[in-house]
């Protein structure tokens, strides 16, 4: 073999050493990766199974720090839940259409059970929703979930001295001001705006607590819990209050 041949020779088991190294770098990097998202993804999914209170505070923990995993939406997701439903919590929230529960809390499509009205306002058609969520799908856990600046509670407040509100809001705005908590705002508070929008959740609260005979029961019991929540408007934080 001539100089030349075996400079060759040398030339090529060189680079193919190298692309091999290279290879085998560029795929243990990646398998890292993968396991560090694996293993991201294995730690959420076991703190919503073991305590859904939890899982909203740290999804919403990753939505204000701009961190979110978009869990469970891709048509993985929706091919398994043709199957059914399993919603880690209940949300009954304001139809503000800043306020989206899926969002603020970085979940995804079977997650939550939610229900909407302005002003986060429950009659029998809002209970019985709830109630079908704990009874039959086994949501065990509720969040009244009102927000600073909400639309109903300022036109219930711009209002609360007269009967003059137009159309169907009317029933809104007086459902509001006849709640107790509202009432006592309107006494003492020097804050209004923001007590009323506390008073409202926390009212909400009770009213759930409180609901014969289904979810009064269930609270008894310890098979459900329900807590009340606020939202920032203006940092995308959600306040859990002690009620």
């Amino acid at each position: 073999m001539n100089k030349f041949s075996l400079y060759a020779s040398y030339l090529f088991i060189a680079v193919w050493l190298l692309i091999g190294t290279s290879s085998c770098t560029s795929k243990s990097a990646n398998a890292s990766v993968q396991n560090s998202d694996q293993t991201s993804i294995t730690a959420t999914t076991l703190t919503e199974n073991e305590n859904p209170l939890m899982a909203l505070k740290e999804g919403n923990d990753r939505f204000t720090s701009g961190q979110l995993l978009h869990i469970h939406q891709d048509m993985q997701d929706v091919k398994q839940l043709t199957e059914g439903q399993n919603p880690k919590a209940v949300i009954i929230g304001c139809s503000d259409s800043r306020v989206s529960p899926e969002i603020l809390f970085d979940q995804g499509m079977g997650d939550l059970f939610v229900i909407r009205t302005a002003g986060n306002v429950m009659s029998d058609y809002e209970l019985g929703s709830i109630e079908y969520a704990t009874e039959h799908l086994h949501t065990r856990l509720v969040v009244v979930l009102g927000h600073y600046g909400c639309g109903a509670i300022h036109a219930m407040l711009e209002h609360k001295d007269d009967e003059h509100v137009p159309g169907h809001i009317a029933h809104i705005v007086n459902c509001l001001k006849e709640e107790e908590e509202e009432q006592e705002v309107f006494r003492t508070s020097e804050n209004i705006p923001m007590d009323a929008v506390k008073a409202n959740v926390v009212h909400g609260v009770k009213q759930l607590r409180e609901c014969d005979p289904i979810l009064k029961k269930q609270c008894e019991n310890g098979e459900i819990q329900v807590v009340g929540a606020i939202y920032h408007l203006d940092n995308g934080k959600v306040d859990f209050l002690e009620i």
